[in-house]
């Protein structure tokens, strides 16, 4: 009896055991993927491969894997999840050409800014808690400098932050009308006087 119950249990365990190992796939990129995100829905991934410029999407736990056609080769070098829009993530590029994606990368809508994404860190975007669709975007501005007593230019560059409350949905708009100036996000400092 004793014996019976202890190989019921151990038969129920394996069985429980065996619908719940994970099941492995294998995908090969012709370089690694830098950068894994995740979206609340687990099935969807989205990776990006920075010697390529590409991001790529899975939607079934990373069993098959598409390039995103939205975004050209060679462009993408930063992707970062909205920590708190659970279905909104941002492609960035070295240059003022971006994507968004409101739909766990499903479709990307392509936005400008005045500048291009500061290099003095790693987080260009950051993200308000509880008003999800404020950001602030840090861009950076280069000059050529020759004053001096070195005798060849140098660049010297610093940092400028700008700010959107919609979410970059204005730019968006701005972008798909022609305007790729990037005006639709305030910057922070407006000749060294706060304007937020």
């Amino acid at each position: 009896m004793r014996l019976a119950r202890v190989a019921g249990t151990l038969a129920l365990a394996v069985v429980a055991w065996a619908r719940d190992t994970p099941i492995v796939h294998h995908t090969y990129f012709e370089s690694s993927l830098n950068k894994l995100l995740y979206f609340k829905n687990p099935a969807t991934l989205l990776g990006l491969d920075r010697t390529s410029g590409t991001v790529h999407r899975s939607s079934d736990y990373g069993a098959k894997w598409t390039a995103i056609s939205d975004i050209p080769s060679g462009k993408a070098s930063r992707l970062y999840a909205h920590p708190f829009e659970p279905k909104m993530a941002f492609v960035l590029t070295e240059d003022t050409e971006h994507w968004v994606t409101r739909n766990e990368g499903v479709t990307w809508e392509q936005f400008s800014t005045p500048l291009a994404p500061t290099t003095s860190g790693e987080r260009a975007i950051s993200f308000h808690a509880h008003r999800t669709r404020w950001m602030l975007f840090t861009g950076e501005r280069c000059t050529e400098e020759t004053a001096g007593w070195w005798p060849f230019p140098r660049l010297v560059c610093h940092d400028e932050a700008f700010y959107t409350k919609d979410g970059f949905e204005q730019a968006v708009r701005d972008h798909k009308a022609g305007d790729r100036t990037g005006t639709a996000i305030t910057a922070l400092m407006d000749k060294s006087r706060a304007v937020a």
